[in-house]
């Protein structure tokens, strides 16, 4: 899924980060030219520090978040963030493109597993979307704030692009099945997407009230109710599935 929030000036991220851009200093460059080379080639300390950023965003929130403390949480110098990314905003940038190409991972993946009915896809992609979104809270609000973003970043575009792909071949197969008129495909992209990604977000935000939250739970007929948001995302998930992928369903024929 593209993250297609507008832009806002990147001046309100370093004043709210009281970061001043994080702007790589001369001496910061001058402490990355004299990284050893061994560290320069590990391509486990770019990892190694986008881990770090989902600890301290969990912990502390964006705010706190700067190319030193992220190198201080990860124990290498502190001109290594400033090698690998440049700035604050190179972090975020990363942080974000690597959650938009393991969503599209277990995206495709969910789909290696389901069936190649388009009803079971879509309702499958759809709740693997709400997981993701809820196993990995911080990186998932990272990924769809672009004013946190590095301007012009193809790499974040090609892996936000290649999400949206999964679902639109999706679409596309319910298109060829008679389930989806043509000329509809994009709205039921559209729709698709946003009931997933507004399931995601009430979920996180823990905005779903009681009575909807409520699911059966145990055997026999005396079984009590718990609270499932995951479970609610799914049984909504299949329904609107239901609703729209039927021959003529809901398209005015």
């Amino acid at each position: 899924m593209r993250a297609t929030h507008a832009k806002r000036p990147s001046r309100r991220l370093s004043r709210a980060s009281g970061t001043h851009g994080i702007r790589t200093t001369r001496s910061e460059v001058a402490k990355a030219s004299e990284v050893a080379p061994a560290f320069v080639e590990d391509q486990r300390v770019p990892d190694r520090l986008l881990a770090c950023t989902t600890e301290i965003l969990s912990e502390q929130g964006v705010a706190s978040v700067s190319l030193r403390a992220v190198a201080r949480r990860a124990g290498v110098s502190h001109g290594a963030p400033a090698y690998h990314f440049r700035s604050k905003a190179g972090l975020l940038t990363a942080y974000a493109t690597a959650g938009f190409r393991e969503l599209g991972k277990r995206l495709a993946s969910t789909l290696e597993h389901t069936q190649k009915d388009p009803r079971a896809r879509l309702a499958a992609i759809g709740q693997a979307y709400v997981r993701f979104a809820v196993r990995n809270p911080q990186q998932f609000e990272i990924m769809f704030r672009r004013e946190m973003h590095g301007a012009g970043s193809k790499s974040l575009e090609d892996a936000s692009l290649k999400c949206s792909n999964v679902l639109a071949d999706v679409i596309g197969e319910a298109v060829r099945d008679g389930l989806i008129p043509p000329d509809q495909a994009k709205h039921a992209v559209g729709a698709a997407w946003s009931i997933a990604h507004g399931l995601a977000v009430l979920v996180l935000e823990e905005r779903l009230p009681a009575r909807l939250n409520l699911h059966p739970a145990g055997p026999g007929p005396f079984r009590k109710e718990t609270r499932d948001p995951l479970l609610f995302a799914q049984s909504t998930l299949d329904f609107f599935v239901a609703a729209i992928l039927r021959p003529g369903g809901g398209w005015g024929r």
